[in-house]
């Protein structure tokens, strides 16, 4: 079970095109200090419980690369690209970036 105080679920809009695709609220998506980032639900509680593990690319079977959006349109355009070939659940994150 995931911390509620974690978690806030975004419905998904129902004027994506006009929103261009951007699945989170314009203070969200507009805030410089926020990333997006796609990954299959399997993959949240661990992200939660310690943190986003960036992979080392040179080991072998490790990811080549992580990839991160400053809108959640290119997120959700990874996600749905992926669904399609790996047929998992994907959800989109958001990480605040903290200076």
């Amino acid at each position: 079970m995931l911390p509620q105080d974690v978690i806030k679920e975004y419905p998904i809009p129902t004027d994506l095109e006009k929103r261009q695709y951007c699945v989170f609220p314009n203070e969200l998506e507009e805030d410089p200090l926020i990333l997006f980032h796609a990954t299959p639900i399997e993959n949240v509680s661990s992200i939660i419980k310690n943190g986003l593990k960036i992979p080392d690319p040179n080991k072998e079977g490790a990811l080549p690369s992580v990839f991160f959006g400053a809108r959640s349109a290119v997120a959700l355009t990874h996600a749905m690209t992926n669904r399609k070939t790996h047929g998992e659940e994907y959800c989109i994150l958001r990480f605040g970036i903290y200076l």
